[in-house]
C-alpha cells in the first residue's frame, strides 16, 4: 500500500524553493519534462514553475501540494479538505482526477457537492460524537436525515392533548388515553424503558 497524504496546511512545503525545485527535490528521477508536464496540469505554465512558494497564493501552494502529491502515483490517497482556496477551474481539474483515480480514495470535506461526485460511501460524525456509515452520496445521505426528521416529528401528533385526557387516538390508530409525559418517571420499577431517538 502506498499512501499519499494530502495536508489542508501544506506544512512541509519549502518557502525558500521555487514550484520546480520543490517537485524535483521529491522526484529527483523524474525528467524535467515530467515534471513540467505534471505542474502545467495544475496550471502552472512556463516561467510560473520558477516562482517562489513564499510567493504564491493559498490557492497556488495547495496545487503544488497536489502536483507533488499526484506524482507520487498512491494507491491509497487521503485528502484533508483538498477544496479550500480553489477556484472553480482547479476544481474541476481535481474531481477529473479523483473521478478517473483507480485507488482507494479516504476524502474530508464540507464541500457536499464535491463529494457527491467524487465518493461514494460515508462516515459521518454525528451530533452525539458517533461515527456512523451511509453508502451512497452525500445528497441522499442528507435527504436521508430530512426523512427521518420528518417522520420522527409525525410520530407524536401536535394538538395531542395532556395526559389526564380521558381519551385520545393518534392518527396511526394507536390509543393514546394512558400517555404520560415524556419525562415522567415510571410508575412500575418493572416496566422496561424505552430507547430514546438518540439512543
Amino acid at each position: 500500500i502506498s499512501i499519499g497524504y494530502y495536508d489542508q496546511h501544506q506544512s512541509d512545503l519549502d518557502p525558500d524553493n521555487t514550484i520546480f525545485d520543490e517537485v524535483y527535490d521529491s522526484y529527483p528521477d523524474k525528467t524535467v519534462t515530467e515534471i513540467r508536464n505534471a505542474c502545467a496540469a495544475f496550471l502552472f505554465y512556463g516561467e510560473d514553475v520558477f516562482k517562489k512558494i513564499s510567493t504564491l497564493s493559498g490557492g497556488e501552494k495547495k496545487r503544488l501540494y497536489l502536483v507533488r502529491l499526484l506524482l507520487q502515483n498512491p494507491n491509497f490517497l487521503i485528502l484533508d479538505e483538498p477544496t479550500n482556496d480553489f477556484d472553480i477551474f482547479t476544481m474541476n481539474i481535481l474531481e477529473q482526477f479523483l473521478m478517473q483515480y483507480e485507488g482507494c480514495l479516504l476524502l474530508v470535506s464540507h464541500d457536499r457537492y464535491f463529494m457527491d461526485k467524487c465518493v461514494d460511501s460515508l462516515f459521518v460524525l454525528e451530533e452525539d460524537g458517533y461515527i456512523s456509515g451511509f453508502v451512497g452520496k452525500c445528497s441522499e445521505y442528507i435527504e436521508y436525515r430530512t426523512q427521518l426528521q420528518k417522520n420522527k416529528k409525525g410520530e407524536v401528533s401536535p394538538s395531542l392533548q395532556p395526559a389526564k385526557q380521558s381519551s385520545a387516538t393518534h392518527s396511526n390508530g394507536v390509543n393514546l388515553s394512558n400517555t404520560e409525559p415524556r419525562n415522567a418517571p415510571d410508575s412500575s420499577s418493572n416496566t422496561k424503558k424505552k430507547l430514546s431517538f438518540k439512543e
